[in-house]
């Protein structure tokens, strides 16, 4: 057996990644941050919900991570029928450890048509922070859907969807 060496004016060999497949997993990440339509989707943070919603007899609610990579945070669309991206909420991912509890349709600003509400908990990454719940409210504006931050802070703290309920009739927790 004969080992053979390679000449000395030769080139290092290549290191495995380095390629073609590097650049296309950098051009595939940079798409995918980018929302292109064409780019994979997230999984889903909750299931597709359907439900009235404002003026509308049936909408389709999808929510997806925000990081699918930890399965963290979330991003949603409502299809009404042209699809409305939804604000996010305040918790940026790279801080927070945000998971979705519940999707509900509810009036919770007493005034014709359904909210859309978002139950979620989050907790600030780092040590000893405690876990919170909060509730995102989000209402057809005409054009688009935008937050309403009133309720929201009537509604902090709440664990589920009865207690949602519970806080948006004005009854005191049991």
């Amino acid at each position: 057996m004969t080992l053979r060496t390679a000449p000395s004016n030769s080139h290092p060999p290549r290191r495995r990644g380095a390629g073609p497949a590097m650049l296309f997993a950098l051009v595939a990440m940079t798409v995918l941050h980018t929302g292109c339509a064409t780019a994979r989707l997230a999984p889903y943070a909750h299931a597709p919900v359907t439900g009235a919603l404002g003026p509308f007899p049936k909408a389709l609610v999808e929510l997806r991570y925000a990081d699918p990579a930890n399965a963290n945070g979330f991003t949603g669309t409502v299809q009404v029928p042209a699809t409305h991206a939804l604000p996010n909420p305040d918790e940026p991912t790279d801080f927070f450890d945000v998971k979705v509890r519940a999707v509900m349709f509810a009036d919770a600003d007493r005034k014709p048509g359904n909210e859309l509400l978002v139950l979620y908990s989050a907790q600030k990454t780092g040590p000893a922070t405690p876990l919170y719940y909060a509730v995102t409210v989000y209402k057809w504006a005409g054009a688009d859907f935008v937050r309403l931050r009133d309720v929201e802070a009537k509604l902090e703290g709440s664990h589920n969807a009865a207690d949602v309920r519970r806080r948006l009739a004005g009854k005191r927790a049991a």
